[in-house]
């Protein structure tokens, strides 16, 4: 790398770090900076990022830029405001490099390498649950990573007979579908943490029974669809796991169980929403499991290991560009849209009031959905539904219905669009096109997953209604 590269790398890498302690002031009662400082640190790590980021990320400060003026052309600019909405983009990116840091502890576990040689290794009759369950609760702590993970271990790099290869596509629309019903119910997934920001008054921990139900559903949508397809008998590699066991699984399964629990513990114990709580939590508990997993090496060595990580994470802050102004703009997006709508345009909305509330969560669900198909990021779309809904004086739908339509929205849209990063991943891992992976091999999913979606929604309208 150039030295002035490197330079300019090290630099950003010191203002995220900057920007982090800026938002993690919040969680203290004795340091209390004004949010223009974390909004303005914002603001300098996406001006320093701006020569790496893709075409999507661009687009998101395209957006974030001509809300802006929208906001000055209405006359309700104020410098309060936009720190606001600023430091509302520094905490999302923020949690995006705090949750880097499990992604880190989790691609180096020997955890993990072993799950997932055991998932991929399952005979036929437990084969597509074990991978579902595999891609989503791996999901749950490495997301879009344990596409990477699973993808080659799936997709041996070999010459598959044709039989094979369609054994093989098929595990791997498994991991997919598991890993897009993280998006209803994980804290640490992107579309948990905009949503919970997003819709006004929505505590994940309301949620959670309704989203946790409809992933369920889901599920078993899926494992139904499955044995409706020609049975398949052909193992995918030559070893073959002589003696199963569940150890390494159950491992995992507690080690979420821990995380989840330090993570709601550490949210009651200082009265920040759960969300927040991740900011502190995924760091600490990810340099203690990279303590764990090299205490082997005694105290200095694990000390050692753990202080490499810790930097080797740092500098690996300024290759998230796109992710950091993708989801910290969609924050700042939502905000400056919420106070750039006029009486005029609010009167307008306020007609969605009118319409039933299943006909008016189902909408939503379809808004995020379909704007995915014509490479609309739900992170975009989510960002711009929830800026109107705190604009508008009530909502036309109870809180958790429409954070439960909007995870609904966002997991069809992971295994249906082909421009979603599910999609290429996994296209690229099976050899073929995003596209056809999203409607050839997924469409027939994808539809059954929109109606049993629609039916979920419908039901929990008409419960909560009666309650």
């Amino acid at each position: 790398m150039p030295r002035g590269s490197a330079h300019r790398q090290t630099v950003l890498a010191l203002v995220q770090v900057a920007m982090i302690a800026a938002v993690l002031t919040e969680l203290s009662a004795t340091i209390t900076l004004p949010k223009v400082v974390a909004a303005s640190l914002f603001a300098s790590v996406v001006v320093l990022s701006l020569r790496h980021l893709g075409r999507t990320a661009w687009f998101m400060v395209g957006l974030c830029g001509a809300a802006t003026a929208m906001l000055f052309a209405t006359g309700t600019a104020n410098a309060a405001l936009i720190a606001s909405a600023g430091q509302r983009g520094a905490f999302l990116a923020s949690l995006i490099l705090c949750l880097s840091f499990l992604r880190a502890a989790s691609a180096g576990s020997p955890l993990i390498a072993a799950c997932s040689k055991i998932l991929v290794r399952q005979p036929p009759r437990r084969r597509y649950f074990a991978l579902l369950s595999g891609g989503h609760f791996l999901g749950v702590i490495m997301n879009f990573g344990v596409l990477n993970l699973l993808g080659p271990l799936v997709m041996k790099n070999d010459a598959p007979s044709p039989a094979e290869l369609v054994v093989r596509r098929r595990m791997m629309l498994a991991v997919i579908r598991g890993f897009s019903l993280a998006m209803l119910w994980a804290p640490t997934t992107l579309a948990q943490a905009l949503i919970v920001e997003a819709v006004p008054g929505l505590e994940w921990t309301e949620m959670l029974p309704l989203t946790l139900g409809a992933a369920l559903i889901c599920a078993i949508l899926g494992s139904l669809l499955e044995k409706t397809q020609p049975p398949c008998d052909i193992l995918p590699h030559d070893e073959q796991v002589a003696c199963f066991s569940y150890r390494p699984v159950i491992a995992l399964w507690c080690l979420i169980a821990v995380f989840l629990a330090v993570v709601v513990g550490v949210s009651r114990g200082s009265d920040l929403s759960l969300i927040y709580a991740i900011l502190p939590v995924a760091p600490l508990f990810s340099l203690a499991w990279i303590a764990f997993d090299a205490r082997a090496r005694g105290a200095r060595g694990a000390s050692v290991e753990t202080g490499q990580s810790l930097m080797s994470i740092v500098r690996s802050f300024p290759l998230q560009g796109n992710e950091i102004v993708l989801l910290g703009g969609a924050g700042y997006l939502g905000a400056i849209v919420a106070a750039s709508l006029g009486p005029g345009l609010l009167e307008s909305f306020g007609v969605l009031t009118d319409l039933p509330d299943a006909v008016m969560a189902i909408g939503m669900m379809l808004v995020v959905a379909l704007a995915a198909q014509v490479g609309i990021n739900p992170v975009v779309s989510v960002s711009i539904t929830g800026g109107i809904l705190a604009a508008m004086p009530t909502l036309p739908v109870a809180p958790e219905v429409l954070g439960l339509a909007l995870a609904l929205g966002w997991a069809i849209s992971h295994g249906s669009s082909p421009f979603s990063a599910a999609a290429l991943i996994a296209g690229r891992n099976m050899g073929l096109p995003a596209w056809e992976v999203g409607y050839q091999y997924n469409g027939w999913y994808s539809l059954c997953f929109v109606a049993v979606s629609a039916a979920i929604l419908g039901c929990v309208t008409i419960f909560i209604q009666g309650i």
